[in-house]
């Protein structure tokens, strides 16, 4: 009875041994064929791929019952292997020596100034590739950076986020009893009617979700922007050597202070990996623009953008950013008779939303503190004075915007 029992441990934790073993399903990212790769990627710079390859890995499939092999243990396996493989073409033999469910593997090659990173998601006992992607870009880390925005549709296009359904166990046959002899006085026992199974149910569609647009990893960026500024003038604080009344003052300020005034503007410029913009802009806000006492005031000057929740990896593959705003330049404003010049200072938020992975909708709000020297009281003869005291004015500016990127 003892030895049977010992028997019955010892099967019984094979078989959980190998259960476990059977759950847990490996995949190996692949030294990357970096033949074609020039000098513009060495053997630290692959590395350093390969490592992005496996922490997105890792990060998208752990969960999903996948282990992905170690930067150490891949090496270890690949030293031990008989096959020699330094390029892509061996790539498939390799795996299945090192005995992994599926592979990474790909290649680096550079051409025109720009380096493109090749990756494929492979079924190492088929052969099949998964899922594949590129990213060209001119510096390593930016490929890192590139892949790393596309990485959640890749692995979602291999199809790996699901436990393989596990064999239902054979159902255990019924014994029969034998049949018992009917007499005259046993009760006669009719069988019960077989159940009648529901209608089967349709079932519910699954809905595919598209993956978010990918975020901006970079380049060139132009935008234009809607929306109204509301302006805050104090004629008192103009003080000129000729206007002791304060006429010319008020009939400056009246029309910035009447109400709110269109605004459009206009910016251009670089995007930073997606942490900062530096930008162009041209800022315009214009009143009474079908009468003769018409006016406007423009601005023109640079601002640059932080994007802070660039910085968390979690949040890379979101379709929204949001960013500070600070700039400045020259300003002038006025018309038909008086005017102002000078240079302001800004700054501001923005909230932005991808529709494509190279077009944005956008939110703003924009602070604009004016500081002018110069006041014009002959605006169409160019006459003016300076003024003895810099004048401010305040301008409250909002409204919705539409971005394109190009690039990256």
């Amino acid at each position: 009875m003892g030895l049977h029992r010992s028997a019955c441990s010892v099967l019984t934790t094979m078989l959980l041994a190998a259960s476990a073993q059977a759950a847990t399903r490996k995949i190996v990212v692949l030294p990357l064929d970096i033949t074609h790769a020039k000098k513009g990627v060495d053997a630290d710079a692959r590395e350093k791929l390969e490592g992005t390859l496996r922490e997105e890995a890792a990060s998208a499939l752990s969960e999903h019952g996948w282990k992905i092999l170690t930067g150490a243990a891949t090496a270890t396996a690949i030293a031990d292997a008989d096959t020699p493989c330094k390029q892509e073409s061996c790539q498939l033999a390799l795996a299945k020596e090192i005995k992994v469910e599926k592979f990474i593997g790909g290649t680096v090659q550079a051409a025109d100034g720009q380096l493109t990173l090749s990756v494929r998601l492979v079924d190492t006992a088929s052969g099949t590739v998964l899922s594949s992607e590129k990213v060209t870009a001119k510096t390593v880390a930016r490929l890192q950076q590139g892949f790393e925005a596309k990485a959640a549709a890749f692995f979602e296009r291999a199809n790996l986020n699901r436990m393989e359904p596990e064999e239902a166990p054979p159902a255990k046959a019924q014994r029969r009893r034998p049949p018992v002899a009917e007499s005259e006085d046993a009760p006669v026992v009719h069988p019960a009617p077989a159940a009648i199974p529901p209608p089967p149910v349709a079932a519910a569609p699954v809905a595919m979700t598209a993956p978010p647009p990918e975020l901006r990893s970079g380049g060139f960026l132009l935008g234009l922007e809607l929306g109204g500024a509301s302006w805050s003038a104090d004629p008192s604080k103009i003080v000129l050597q000729d206007d002791t009344t304060g006429t010319s003052a008020s009939a400056f300020t009246a029309p910035l202070n009447a109400s709110l005034r269109p605004a459009l503007n206009l910016h251009l410029g670089w995007n930073f990996m997606g942490y900062a913009a530096a930008e162009a802009a041209i800022h315009a806000s214009f009143w009474d623009a079908l009468n003769s006492q018409r006016g406007g005031a423009g601005m023109v000057g640079g601002r640059a953008t932080y994007f802070p929740l660039q910085h968390f990896k979690s949040l890379r593959n979101r379709s929204y950013d949001a960013g500070l705003e600070f700039g400045g330049g020259y300003s002038i404003a006025g018309g038909p008779t008086f005017g102002m010049e000078g240079h302001y200072l800004a700054f501001g938020v923005v909230g932005e939303y991808y529709l494509k992975p190279f077009v944005s909708l956008s939110l703003f709000w924009r602070y604009v503190a004016q500081t002018w020297g110069t006041f014009y009281y002959d605006f169409n003869n160019n006459l003016k004075e300076s003024l003895a005291s810099a004048f401010s004015a305040g301008v409250n500016t909002f409204g919705i915007g539409v971005n394109l990127h190009v690039g990256g």
